[in-house]
Formats: C-alpha cells, sequence, structure tokens
C-alpha cells in the first residue's frame, strides 16, 4: 500500500503501523485488546520521501499477522537533532513497566528529564521514546548504551521487550550520579525506523 500526503516540507514525517494505539505526545498507548494479541503492537515504521514540493510518499509492504486485528497508522513529525530532542512524557500517579493503555495517566510533557515540573523523583513513571533508523538493507544487532540516573524498568526496541534494568548490579537503582547501562542485542529493521 503506497500513501501519499500533504506535507509542509522541509520537515520529517513518518508513518507508523501499529495495533489499535493512540500517540500520547511522543509515545503510544495501546488498546488492552493488544496487550494479548499474539501479534507485535508495532507492526512498520517508514519515514515518508519527499516527492514534489509539498507531497510525501511512503509505501508499506504486506504485513504478516497471526491473526486478524484492526489496525491503526499514526502520522508523526520526527525531531531532529539530539536526542534531548524528544520530549519525556510523566505520569505521577501510574507505575508503568509496559508501553502505556489508552486512558492511562499522563501528566506532564518536558522536553528533558530535568525539565518535569515536580523534579524527577516525583513522578511514578517517565517515558522516553526516540526513533532510529539504519539504512542497511539487512537487520542489524547492536547495543544501545545508556548513561543515566535512577532506574530503568524497561527497555523496548519496537515491540521487542529487550530487559528489566532495576536490579543495582546492572543499573543502580536510586543512585544519585550518572552510570552507564549496556543494552545488548537490539535488533534495527533494514530500512525502517526502530522505535526504542
Amino acid at each position: 500500500m503506497t500513501i501519499e500526503k500533504t506535507l509542509a516540507f522541509p520537515g520529517i514525517y513518518a508513518v507508523i503501523v501499529a495495533a489499535p494505539s493512540e500517540v500520547v505526545w511522543s509515545t503510544f498507548a495501546f488498546d488492552p485488546s493488544a496487550q494479548t494479541s499474539p501479534n507485535a503492537r508495532i507492526f512498520y515504521a517508514m519515514k515518508f520521501t519527499q516527492i514534489s514540493p509539498n507531497v510525501g510518499s511512503v509505501t508499506i509492504p504486506r504485513l504478516f499477522l497471526v491473526n486478524y486485528t484492526d489496525i491503526s497508522l499514526h502520522y508523526i513529525t520526527l525531531n531532529t537533532g539530539t536526542l534531548t530532542a524528544f520530549p519525556v512524557v510523566a505520569s505521577l500517579n501510574r507505575t508503568l513497566y509496559d508501553f502505556p493503555t489508552i486512558g492511562d495517566p499522563f501528566e506532564e510533557r518536558a522536553d528533558s528529564f530535568s525539565g518535569l515540573q515536580y523534579g524527577f523523583e516525583s513522578y511514578k513513571t517517565q517515558i522516553y521514546t526516540f526513533y532510529v533508523e539504519q539504512t542497511s538493507q539487512y537487520e542489524i544487532g547492536c547495543g544501545i548504551s545508556m548513561i543515566g540516573t535512577g532506574m530503568i524498568r524497561a527497555v523496548y526496541s519496537n515491540d521487542n521487550f529487550q530487559g528489566q534494568y532495576s536490579i543495582s548490579s546492572q543499573y543502580p537503582a536510586g543512585s544519585i550520579s550518572d552510570s552507564n547501562l549496556l543494552v545488548p542485542y537490539v535488533f534495527l529493521r533494514p530500512k525502517q525506523l526502530n522505535i526504542s
């Protein structure tokens, strides 16, 4: 399926094909039915290619799903520059170990962890989502290195759970100084956006 869409260039735009979901600032909140489906929740992500001054095009290949499901198409504008260009979504009241569900409360969005209104420690959940693209025609495996303070409950690449990092031997729980965490074996899809 090819989609052509009027867009304001210059700019970087993408389409995300996912299980029934909503975009909540910079991340996805899934319908509760998506949490129990045998299908992945994020099927495909691709940047639009500019084909004329105000039109972008993207081709979505055939999707192979385990069973019938509704899908959501999300059109997003990507930030460029450093990773700090991607906002943090935070909840004062809800502790999450997975992607959010539609209706989960998120009271705040900030451009960085330090920009959260009530201070980093006041929130039960902070979600940081960023997009990575690789241009190889093959899936590649790599490691992602993160430097930070605190603990990480879960790391995902697309819908692939990469692990929990709240164990103090892997990532200092409640640490007050920056530590380095390596998430090994992250697989990046060929010629696609990968959501982490």
